[in-house]
């Protein structure tokens, strides 16, 4: 989830004088990257619906200034992933990564659970019902999906974050293996049943390590695969 620290008002004495004051943070949310794509959001979510909202109302706490987050109550239109429900309630955090909506709009929202909530964000694909066409189409097109799932990522140097070409990837499934080779720009892809994986990357002349868990929504030793679905890793790369 994306963090930003509170505002916190509090009062200080000093040679006399009271000075009130605001302390902030230069300190963001922070959204992973790059965005998932809506196929593999979609498997990471709570909920996944068409909905109107109703209405807004904010988390003050007691003593606070600003609110902590807002909740919004939706009609739901459309249900994708989670129960089928006629209305839906959910959070968006007081972070730069909130996502504010506006009353009698119709979005598209991906909603996780967080606190025992469905929490909303501005990091992946939501968004006004107007401009999800792609992403609905992406949703749509699960159901109609082969017997596979996609991993992909790209493999680039330390240094400059350029892509690295010709580095094996594989991805292992007890004694089943799949491989690709980076291409120019250091992308890989490949399709493989829906199952739990671990990628490798395969180099004579190079260090490769998983970039952190901005970058990596999963774990390279460790994922799922859905049919229908995507997985995106980011390497790391230097000279051995």
């Amino acid at each position: 989830m994306a963090f930003c620290p509170r505002v916190f008002p509090f009062t200080v004495t000093f040679l006399g004088v009271i000075l009130d004051i605001v302390l902030t943070s230069t300190s963001a949310g922070v959204c992973p990257q790059p965005q998932p794509a809506p196929n593999a959001e979609f498997f990471k979510s709570e909920s996944v619906f068409v909905g109107e909202v109703l209405s807004e109302t904010p988390e003050v706490v007691q003593g606070d200034v600003l609110p902590q987050g807002w909740f919004y109550q939706l009609r739901v239109e459309k249900t994708f992933r989670g129960p089928a429900l006629k209305t839906l309630s959910v959070y968006t955090e007081d972070t730069n990564a909130r996502y504010p909506l506006k009353v009698g709009e119709k979005y598209l929202l991906f909603a996780h659970q967080d606190e025992g909530r469905l929490s909303i964000n501005s990091c992946g694909n939501s968004n006004r019902l107007s401009e999800a066409a792609g992403a609905i189409d992406a949703i749509e097109a699960i159901k109609h999906a082969g017997p596979y799932g996609e991993v992909e990522g790209r493999v680039q140097t330390k240094s400059e974050a350029a892509g690295i070409p010709g580095v094996r990837v594989i991805a292992s499934r007890g004694k089943r293996s799949y491989s690709a080779i980076t291409v120019q720009d250091g992308w890989f892809k490949l399709r493989v049943p829906p199952g739990m994986y671990k990628l490798t990357i395969q180099s004579p002349t190079l260090f490769v390590e998983p970039q952190d868990s901005v970058y990596n929504y999963d774990d390279p030793d460790h994922f799922l695969v859905h049919r229908g679905g995507s997985v995106h890793f980011e390497y790391l790369a230097w000279p051995r």
